[in-house]
């Protein structure tokens, strides 16, 4: 059907956006809009949407349609019916209203964002605004005057803003906490190398701090230390600002720079090898010595140290027992070829020609994450989903509720008739929340997880998965890869009281609760269902991926009926085949660590953790937990 609306005049808005919100703007270039105006009338409690739907006539082009009759419609329930429903509405968000050809311009009641420097003040400024700062304004005059010249920042860049004071409203960020919160321009560590205020290296003089204010001092001098790299650092003492690490204990906590291992090769300080001086050690201080001769041990490899005896000291270990602790360094399984059972965590044997099966590369875990999201065409699409993220927090701020609205605005609920997501949703009232309270797994819902394994492996994504494990030698069929998933996932283990209370599925997927406080719960389908259903409250987000279209990842706090989830994170929009294939990946890929997964051209961290007091098969382990690193 065609496309725009004939508006009645204003005073019957109300009547119009209730009849008229199913009016052909079913084209997939408008469904978000579509959507948009849906939820008006769900929000408004208006009733069924198909009432007098000859009132509306459509006539011109659908975008215009939806803008317009959203902003009749915001503008009537804000001054004459029910205010309070839409404080939290954006229909810019839906129809894209933008700046474009209206930088500059005065207050414009009829648009639902501004674009001059008045809007700053009052929180009302479009999306992309800040496109504003560098042109000239639009003929429609206005309070602001935007000027071109080069010395304008590039908000994109960190050319002339290292060190700026944190703005929400700027894509990307040049302090030193943009790296903790993966929001740092592409070019921060090349123009904003710091030095830490507690270094001595003292490297020339620090560049003034750009206008923006801050609290650090950047270098331009290529020879102060780039943080990113071990260059210069190695043992230098921990400093919870810097993005990476390059003391001993950066291993244990997976959080080395990439060059770690190859620029700061140690000698533990009970070595008796005596082969020549050490280097000594960084400004930074620490306790360890690090050697630069080739004949000394390398303590992030086995070479050399096969079946060593344990020592605290070293960052990873190669004796039988360090996959049992997950703390085997990585060449462990190619350099110290076992047949132990419980050599690769369970998964995968010795080969009989003396390799090791299952060995993945981290290029290898790029390639098929890559591929995995690719394949996930049952992801909500672009107007599937709107999120309402409203304040955003550091992770060290409060319990507090700081968002009045929740923060799904819409989710277009057709999407969970799909077979694997209704299939998810049935398992989802089949666990008590609380730990200490064994599970009572009856024939039904055992029937429903095979129900749910069944339809995810007759996807593109899983099958994706199986095909790339099969190909590395760690499951010879289908049926045992599909059997040793459900092992994994929904076998029980106790984690209180000695009763079997918990699984991999149920602390992921369904969420917990142990000694009062919320653990697990990393799913955005039960996350929105909770909600809807007034169980959960959401207080903010303290992480907000860089994707532009789903799925996305958000770090959240949150109440659940009573219960504080400090935080917690998950992928938004993501199929429930996608979440299981991905977890399963870096569970099975790399046990106990943080995985580094590709995932549109952007880099993720996946961390899962095993659980170690129970096993399954032989030796293998249950899954802990998984989620996204944010």
């Amino acid at each position: 059907m065609a496309t725009a609306l004939t508006m009645q005049p204003a005073i019957d808005a109300f009547s119009i956006m209730v009849t008229g919100v199913t009016l052909a703007l079913r084209t997939p270039d408008h469904g978000g809009c579509e959507a948009a105006v849906i939820r008006v009338a769900a929000r408004a409690e208006l009733g069924s949407p198909h009432r007098n739907a000859e009132a509306v006539k459509v006539v011109s082009p659908p975008a215009a349609a939806c803008k317009r009759i959203l902003e009749e419609c915001v503008s009537c329930a804000q001054e004459r019916r029910n205010p309070a429903a839409f404080s939290g509405f954006s229909p810019h968000l839906a129809c894209k209203d933008s700046c474009k050809n209206r930088c500059g311009k005065k207050l414009d009641k009829s648009f639902n964002c501004q674009c001059n420097n008045q809007c700053e003040r009052f929180g009302d400024c479009c999306g992309d605004y800040n496109k504003c700062l560098y042109i000239e304004p639009s003929s429609g005059g206005g309070h602001d005057h935007y000027s071109k010249p080069s010395d304008v920042a590039d908000k994109n860049s960190c050319k002339g803003r290292c060190d700026e004071a944190y703005n929400k409203k700027d894509p990307c960020h040049c302090n030193r906490k943009c790296s903790k919160f993966n929001n740092c321009c592409d070019d921060y560590s090349n123009l904003c190398k710091r030095t830490d205020s507690t270094s001595t290296h003292g490297h020339g003089a620090d560049i003034e701090p750009s206008s923006g204010g801050g609290h650090d001092h950047y270098s331009k001098l290529s020879d102060v230390a780039d943080k990113n790299s071990c260059k210069g650092r190695c043992d230098e003492a921990y400093n919870k600002k810097d993005p990476c690490h390059c003391n001993r204990k950066c291993s244990k906590f997976n959080n080395c720079c990439d060059d770690y291992s190859n620029l700061c090769k140690r000698t533990d300080s009970t070595s008796t090898h005596g082969h020549g001086a050490d280097i000594e050690p960084s400004s930074g201080g620490g306790h360890d010595h690090y050697s630069k001769l080739s004949d000394v041990a390398d303590k992030n490899s086995c070479k050399g140290r096969c079946d060593e005896a344990y020592n605290k000291k070293d960052p990873c270990h190669c004796n039988r027992k360090c996959s049992k602790f997950n703390n085997c360094c990585d060449d462990y399984s190619n350099l110290c070829k076992r047949t132990d059972s419980t050599s690769t965590h369970g998964h995968g044997a010795a080969a009989t020609d003396g390799s090791v099966k299952g060995d993945i590369s981290q290029k290898e875990i790029e390639a098929v994450s890559e591929s995995l999201y690719k394949a996930d065409v049952n992801r909500a699409q672009e107007g599937d989903v709107f999120l309402n993220k409203q304040h955003f927090a550091s992770k060290s701020e409060g319990k507090e509720d700081q968002s009045d609205q929740p923060l799904y605005s819409y989710v277009k609920e057709e999407i969970f008739s799909k077979p694997t997501y209704a299939a998810f949703i049935r398992l989802l009232d089949n666990y008590d929340r609380q730990t200490g309270k064994a599970e009572d797994v009856d024939k039904g819902e055992i029937k429903e997880q095979d129900i749910f394994l069944q339809e995810i492996m007759k996807t593109d994504v899983m099958q994706k998965l199986y095909t790339f494990l099969h190909k590395k030698e760690l499951y010879a069929s289908q049926e045992e890869f599909v059997t040793d998933l459900k092992n994994m996932w929904f076998g029980l283990y106790s984690r209180g009281k000695g009763e079997m209370d918990s699984s991999g599925f149920e602390h992921v997927f369904v969420g917990e609760v142990k000694k009062g406080i919320v653990s697990g719960f990393h799913n955005w389908i039960r996350f929105y269902l909770l909600e809807k259903q007034g169980l959960v409250d959401y207080y903010c987000h303290v992480y907000d991926g860089p994707w532009e279209t789903m799925p996305d990842v958000i770090g959240q706090q949150f109440q659940w009926d009573g219960y504080i989830k400090e935080v917690g994170s998950s992928f938004i929009g993501s199929s429930p085949e996608f979440d299981f294939s991905i977890y399963s990946l870096c569970f099975i890929a790399r046990p106990g660590k943080a995985c580094k997964v590709s995932l549109g051209g952007y880099p993720l961290k996946i961390q899962t953790y095993t659980w170690t007091k129970s096993s399954y098969g032989g030796g293998k382990n249950y899954i802990a937990t998984a989620y996204p690193v944010t």
